[in-house]
Order: structure tokens, then sequence, then C-alpha cells
């Protein structure tokens, strides 16, 4: 069934809110008299419409928003979601083939990883499905019965402790065909890019592109470094030291730690801060 027959929003496109007490009365009247048919019914999220009939999307995070709303809604117990991992796991497989299952976390610790990085977590979700205690489940599509996490209302340290590592590119000197003062403009640039800053984290071609079209400005060359940083949360009290000891022994370019809510964020070259977050994970795991 399309979603813009019965999940109604305001008509703010690309950033529409859902109109629960519309939506759920278009509920009542289509959708559930088709599980006296169908024990299966198949719709998306994102896309919605106005109560006049118009397409509308809800933007960033909405197809899980509305997997979250459609369970207020219908009453359901859960929402299961299925990736291409078996579960959120304690660090990238990819980068350690050692990692662990993270089993379980709370409402506050998923909204937290999310904040640090953790790709599969968006918090606009976990928030509405704290407020209507609904537990989410992630599974792996390919393989279902081999591991899950589980979010639900738990204690707040039910979470083994998770590595998250992110590699960009930073510009460190550009050189303008037009005698263009980087500073000059930095600020308007950035608002341009959306957030990128010092090194401008963007592509190459991308950086021209604005440049261009916004100052009408020629970009002749570029130069660019590549740092990776990495934050480890949920770290238990009595392993902060010797983390931290694992870090410094790895040649990353710096280390931060905030003992009391257990996290540490590490940034350096590519390869520094992978050791570094594998040797922590060997204490953590």
């Amino acid at each position: 069934i399309d979603s813009r027959g019965f999940l109604i929003t305001d008509d703010k496109h690309t950033k529409a809110t859902p109109n629960k007490d519309a939506t759920y009365k278009q509920i009542v009247a289509k959708v559930l008299p088709l599980f006296d048919e169908h024990n299966l019914i198949i719709t998306q999220g994102f896309v919605a419409a106005t109560q006049s009939g118009a397409t509308t999307t809800m933007g960033i995070e909405s197809s899980n928003l509305t997997a979250s709303l459609l369970a207020e809604l219908l009453n359901s117990k859960n929402i299961l979601i299925y990736t291409d991992v078996p579960g959120i796991r304690s660090i990238d497989p990819k980068i350690y083939s050692g990692h662990a299952p993270i089993n379980r976390l709370s409402y506050k610790e998923a909204i937290e990883a999310s904040r640090h990085g953790v790709k599969l977590i968006y918090p606009q979700m976990i928030e509405h499905a704290q407020k209507t205690q609904k537990t989410i489940i992630y599974r792996s599509l390919l393989d279902p019965a081999h591991g899950e996490t589980i979010i639900g209302d738990f204690a707040n340290n039910s979470s083994k402790p998770i590595i998250n590592i992110e590699h960009d590119s930073y510009y460190t000197e550009i050189e303008f065909s037009n005698n263009f003062e980087l500073i000059d403009k930095s600020s308007e640039i950035i608002r341009a890019g959306k957030g990128f800053i010092s090194g401008i984290n963007i592509s190459a071609g991308k950086l021209k592109l604005i440049c261009w079209e916004k100052f009408k400005i020629g970009i002749q060359s570029l130069e660019f470094e590549k740092k990776s940083s990495a934050k480890i949360i949920f770290i238990p009290s009595d392993k902060m030291q010797e983390s931290m000891q694992a870090a410094s022994n790895s040649d990353v370019d710096e280390i931060s730690a905030d003992i009391e809510t257990g996290k540490i964020s590490i940034t350096g070259k590519k390869d520094s801060v992978e050791r570094s977050a594998i040797a922590i994970h060997k204490i953590l795991h």
C-alpha cells in the first residue's frame, strides 16, 4: 500500500511533520481492514501526503521515524529493522575481525551511540520509541538468526564499549587562480558547503564547483592530508587508564578522555588510529 494513502503530514515539503490524528484515522479506514485478507502488508517510509493529497517528504531519518510512528499507531510492541549486519557491533568488522556483538542498549545509550557516529541508529527514531516505550530490534537480512541488537527500557549500563572510526580528507593548502584569500570568504564557503572547515572536509570537485558557482573563484591547485578519528564510548572506569595507555602507544596525534562519562577520542593517521582502536578493543572485549 502506498504510504501517501494513509500517512498524513503538514505541507512543509522535505521537512514535513506527521499529523498523528489524521494518520490514525486513515490507518483504521485503509490499513487495518487489509489484515483480514493478508498476513503481510508492505509500505514505504519517508514519503507522505497532505490532507489535500499533495505528496510530501519528511527528510533525513524519516523512514525510521515512519516505522516508529506506525508501531505506535498500530499498538505494536516491537520495531524490527533488517540491515546488512547481525546487529550493532563493537567495532567495524572490516577493520577488526575480533568484533563483538552489542546485544542490547538502553534508549539513552542508543542516542549517545548515534551522536558518536554509529551509523545504524537514528536519534529521532530512538527518542520517539522511548516516548512510546517501543522496543527496537536490529537483525541481519542475510543472516537473521546470527545475532541481534535490542534497544529498549534497560538500565543505562547495559551496553558493552563501542568504537566508531571515521576517515576524512582535510585540505591544507588551496591556491586560487585569481589571488582570492580563503580567509576573506571562509564563513561563506563554510555555509555553502554545509559545514566543512579548516581543512575543508569535502571532495575536490564539489569544492571547486561551490567556489565557482557561489563566488566566481577558480581553484588552481589543492593539497590535502587524510586524518582519521576514533571515538570509544561506554568504557568502564576501571579500564580507562589501561585504554589510555594503549592509545598513547600507537603514535596518534591527539588523545582526549572524559573519565566521568567513559569516553576516549583519538585523532591521527589512519593506520595509527586503527591500531590504537584495535588495541583498546582487545582490552575492553
